[in-house]
Order: structure tokens, then sequence, then C-alpha cells
């Protein structure tokens, strides 16, 4: 298990990026700009608990790997 969380983000922005774009993920993360995407992908801010909550239920993303890295990294298919 990774519990790097910024590591972990990192690889689930890796997966949203090959189907979305940056504006889009980061919107859909309740981010007003995508710098505060990127601070969070290097690790100079960390994910507040109401972009965790919209990377749920916007991307379906499955919270237990992104704060142990065990299992899928999405909890059903994209959309």
């Amino acid at each position: 298990m990774n519990y790097d969380t910024t590591s972990n983000f990192n690889a689930i922005y890796k997966e949203l990026y090959l189907s979305h774009r940056v504006t889009k993920i980061a919107h859909g993360m309740g981010f007003s700009t995508t710098r505060q995407l990127y601070n969070t992908l290097e690790g100079k801010a960390m994910l507040s608990t109401k972009a965790v909550t919209a990377m749920v239920k916007n991307f379906n993303i499955n919270p237990t790997f992104l704060f142990t890295g065990a299992g899928a990294i999405f909890l059903g298919k994209l959309f």
C-alpha cells in the first residue's frame, strides 16, 4: 500500500487526463483555477474534503485508492 496521497492523486490525475481536459478535471474537483489543481499535483497544497468528495461524485474515484493506494482507481465506469 502507498499512503502517499500526493503520489496516489497523481496516478488518478494521469488516468483522468486520458479522457478529460485539465480544466474539466479542475472544475470537477471544485477548483476555480487549474493552478489549484497543479499545486495539489506538485504537493504544494493538500486536497480538501470538498475536492475529494467532488472527485468521488464526478469521476467515480475510489477514495480507498486515493488514501491507501489499494484497489482500483475507479469505483465504476466513467460516464
